[in-house]
């Protein structure tokens, strides 16, 4: 297993230590992707490609740049699940809670 396998393994096992209910679906046939289950107006997606972890949204998609060099950490995670609220106030109890949980502002005042 590669480092940055093991780098994403360990932010998706925060997210989980959070709190948050994350399911897993097999995508074209052998990529699985992790389902951040928002309960948002979009949903947020999580994939290692084989060379670099990746997210999709319903408006959106990108590289995640994971390493210790960047000091990407689940706050960076949390700002793109924010992103997902698409202007609307409602979304998963679980996402509720993991915002307290890190002091980090969900609903913009």
């Amino acid at each position: 297993m590669s480092e940055l396998e093991l780098e994403f393994n360990a932010l998706i096992r925060d997210l989980l230590n959070l709190g948050v209910e994350i399911t897993m679906k097999v995508k074209d046939g052998a990529i699985i992707w992790y389902d951040l289950n928002t309960g948002m107006k979009s949903d947020l997606h999580l994939y290692f490609d084989g060379e670099s972890v990746k997210w999709k949204g319903r408006y959106g998609e990108g590289t995640l740049n994971l390493g210790k060099e960047t000091g990407f950490n689940v706050i960076n995670v949390m700002e793109l699940v924010k992103e997902c609220l698409c202007g609307r106030t409602y979304c998963s109890h679980m996402w509720v809670e993991a915002f307290r949980k890190m002091a980090f502002e969900l609903f913009d005042e």
